[in-house]
C-alpha cells in the first residue's frame, strides 16, 4: 500500500521561510533540498519554482534556473520576478529576442515603474543602451 506525503499550507510556508533563510544565507544545497521536496509533494507550488530558480542561478546553473522559472509562469504566467529574472539570463546570454518578450510583459504588467523586479530590468536596459552608446 502506498502512501503519499500531504504538506498543510503552515508546512509549506515554513518550509518555504527556511529556504529563503538558507538562500539568504548562501546555503544553495540547503535550501534547494527544502524547495525540491515542497515541489515533490505540490508541484503547483510557484514561489517554490521562484525561488528554486533564485537558487540555482546563485550557483550558475542558469540553464536549469531558467527552466525553474518557466515553469514559475506556467503557474503563475505574470510573476514580476520570474519574468524579470529571466530577462536579466536573456540579455546576458544575448538572446535579444527572448529578452524582449520578457521586457515587453513585464512593463505591459508595470507600466508605472512601480515594481523592484522590473524596474532592475530597465536599469539594465538604460545602462546597456548607454554602453553601446558610449562605444
Amino acid at each position: 500500500m502506498s502512501r503519499q506525503l500531504v504538506l498543510c499550507e503552515d508546512d509549506v510556508e515554513y518550509m518555504l521561510k527556511q529556504a529563503v533563510d538558507h538562500y539568504t544565507a548562501s546555503q544553495t544545497v540547503q535550501a534547494e533540498r527544502l524547495l525540491r521536496g515542497i515541489l515533490a509533494v505540490d508541484p503547483e507550488e510557484w514561489r517554490a519554482w521562484q525561488l528554486l530558480g533564485s537558487v540555482l542561478a546563485l550557483e550558475g546553473y542558469t540553464v536549469a534556473a531558467s527552466a525553474m522559472y518557466k515553469q514559475c509562469l506556467k503557474i503563475k504566467p505574470d510573476d514580476m520576478y520570474a519574468l524579470a529574472a529571466l530577462a536579466e539570463m536573456s540579455l546576458a546570454a544575448l538572446r535579444t529576442a527572448d529578452a524582449g518578450a520578457y521586457v515587453e510583459r513585464l512593463v505591459a504588467l508595470d507600466p508605472d515603474g512601480r515594481h523592484p523586479a522590473a524596474n532592475r530590468v530597465r536599469r539594465i536596459l538604460a545602462e546597456s543602451i548607454a554602453r553601446m552608446q558610449d562605444s
